[in-house]
């Protein structure tokens, strides 16, 4: 198998709150959208730090510009039959984990479709479904919180993340045990704690 052609979007979807946490905040996520295509057959992968490299110090310029200048060039029109390939052929480039995995999406999402194979059984995977739980940043207030943890929980959430930052702690985590006893909660700081 082998990449035709490549094509590289970067694209932002503004939010209707701010996606807040211990480095600050987000209006927009960003994402890079990647379009391969091998004889007739077309593929697409997202990869996306953000906008700013605040989370990883790549960040979607960063990741466009690698896919679409040296990643992307460097391995179009080559043979490809394993991941394996396309990581041995990306490997004389340092880091840039966000940007490879652009690529390495791609050529799975490829495969399953030449193949005509679900993608979920290449990666040796049981189940056709994956159970997805809540994700919530710094919000305004407690109350304001909780309401959408709420929502979450009577959604069946299996296990919700709370973001947590300095001054937006040990009050919060409190009041989400006492509020939601029962419901598994994973907590992130973000890096923004020193020891």
């Amino acid at each position: 198998m082998k990449f035709d052609e490549i094509k590289i979007y970067h694209v932002a979807m503004p939010l209707i709150d701010p996606w807040v946490t211990s480095y600050g905040e987000d209006y927009e996520i960003h994402s890079v959208l990647v379009n391969v295509k091998s004889d007739d057959y077309s593929a697409w992968s997202e990869t996306c730090a953000l906008e700013l490299p605040t989370y990883s110090y790549e960040s979607a310029s960063s990741i466009f510009y690698n896919i679409s200048e040296v990643f992307g060039p460097s391995i179009l029109s080559k043979n490809l039959e394993t991941s394996n390939d396309l990581v041995n052929q990306l490997s004389i480039y340092k880091g840039n984990p966000f940007a490879k995995a652009g690529l390495d999406i791609a050529w799975w999402n490829l495969k399953s479709e030449i193949s005509n194979t679900p993608l979920y059984v290449l990666l040796g995977g049981n189940n056709e479904k994956v159970i997805a739980g809540a994700d919530f940043g710094v919000e305004k207030d407690i109350d304001t919180l909780l309401k959408k943890i709420n929502i979450a929980v009577q959604n069946k959430a299996p296990r919700i993340k709370l973001k947590v930052k300095k001054g937006w702690d040990l009050d919060v985590i409190e009041a989400v045990k006492k509020s939601f006893p029962k419901s598994i909660f994973h907590i992130d700081c973000n890096g923004g704690y020193s020891l």
